[in-house]
């Protein structure tokens, strides 16, 4: 099973819209894919048709029972209803963007004797795991893919996901915005392998959103080659803008459900093939520099 946080600190980036479309990509090709909602904002949820109760209650397992209890993604996840049971969601919720004052307020409940020995910030650093503790129990049920939806700012959220994942996917628009967001990011994956020691690799850059012609995108395509190259960098394939995949999105439906014929979603298979294979000989690459310095 492939772990993947697909995350910008930046929104206006079709961050969920990529998340939400290529997991329909995947599913589509018959890979059993989850999608995380770890955004407060619900977009990826709504967008995957999840229905909130009209009365405001909670009554279900969530994504923030995930990331605050490693409660088991099997209680918290449901399944579409249109992609053959391979397509499966773990909701946002309200009250997720408020689970770092959840963490801080377990801790000034606990006793005085577990306050000395234990800061505020070990306590919270304590339950970094707790999301990757909850994919476990996935482990028995044929999932491939793990996507996970990210908020647009860096924090808790992110550390749990990238604690969680094996690779990261980053999706950036044509704008200088996005690349200064993209070094951000860059940087504080790299504070989080490095503090933590993960196996987290980037997977690619997906350049979406563009407009044929514009000199901006083509110069932000060249400068994304030279930074990343081909291997773990630049994905081939492009999204260009459209408003059906918003028009869609409004409805609760993936581009595959609200257009099928769409030229978007071939590229999204398109995509989801280029994930797939470079996830294939990145790995294959890893396991042979292990094997190799084992020598």
């Amino acid at each position: 099973m492939q772990v993947t946080t697909i995350a910008l600190r930046k929104g206006g980036v079709a961050k969920t819209a990529t998340t939400v479309n290529l997991a329909a990509a995947l599913a589509k090709q018959g890979k059993k894919t989850l999608v995380v909602d770890l955004d407060p904002q619900k977009n990826a949820s709504k967008r995957l048709g999840f229905q909130y109760p009209k009365d405001g209650s909670q009554d279900f397992f969530s994504s923030l029972d995930a990331i605050t209890n490693g409660t088991p993604m099997t209680d918290i996840m449901v399944c579409h209803a249109n992609f053959d049971n391979n397509l499966w969601l773990a909701p946002s919720v309200d009250g997720l963007e408020h689970v770092g004052d959840i963490i801080r307020s377990e801790y000034y409940q606990l006793p005085k004797k577990a306050q000395s020995e234990l800061s505020a910030e070990e306590h919270e650093r304590s339950h970094l795991g707790h999301l990757s503790d909850s994919l476990v129990s996935l482990a028995s049920e044929g999932f491939e893919h793990v996507l996970i939806d990210t908020p647009p700012r860096m924090g808790f959220h992110l550390t749990s996901a990238l604690y969680a994942s094996n690779w990261l996917f980053i999706p950036v628009f044509p704008d200088t915005d996005s690349l200064d967001a993209l070094d951000e990011l860059a940087d504080y994956a790299s504070h989080c392998i490095q503090t933590f020691s993960l196996p987290l690799m980037l997977v690619g850059v997906l350049l979406s959103g563009t407009r044929s012609g514009t000199n901006l995108a083509h110069a932000v395509k060249e400068h994304l080659t030279e930074t990343f190259g081909s291997e773990g960098g630049l994905f081939s394939t492009q999204i260009p803008h459209t408003v059906k995949i918003p028009e869609g999105s409004n409805q609760g439906k993936t581009i595959f459900e609200y257009l099928p014929r769409h030229e978007h979603c071939k590229l999204f298979m398109q995509l989801a093939a280029e994930f797939e294979n470079r996830i294939e000989l990145m790995s294959a690459s890893l396991k042979q520099e292990v094997a190799n310095s084992g020598r």
